[in-house]
């Protein structure tokens, strides 16, 4: 496995999350909760982002133990990351509705 770039897999991995694939396909919650949705619709069963990030991490992980691939380990990293990203949408979206109750409470 030859590295094609001066960056760590991590440093590419976030760099593509955070640009790359944001610019492309939006915030990986919205890009994973319309994900979600279809999968849904196909398995006929209830899927969340965050089930779609971990899917995705092991889809590359099975691609993994059949050929070590760096771009597949950067793919690992990006998909663990977005699903970062992901938790700290939804906390972010919790935080603001307990402000807002709180602030509803003082009124």
């Amino acid at each position: 496995m030859q590295s094609h770039t001066s960056k760590n897999i991590l440093q590419e991995a976030d760099e593509l999350t955070r640009i790359d694939r944001h610019n492309s396909y939006g915030a990986p919650k919205q890009d994973f909760e319309r994900t979600a949705k279809m999968w849904s619709a196909i398995l006929n069963t209830e899927v969340s982002a965050r089930q779609i990030a971990l899917c995705m991490i092991a889809l590359k992980l099975s691609r993994l133990a059949y050929r070590m691939k760096r771009d597949s380990i950067v793919d690992v990293a990006g998909y663990a990351r977005t699903l970062e990203m992901i938790d700290e949408s939804e906390n972010k979206h919790e935080q603001s509705k307990m402000d807002s109750r709180r602030r509803n409470k003082k009124r």
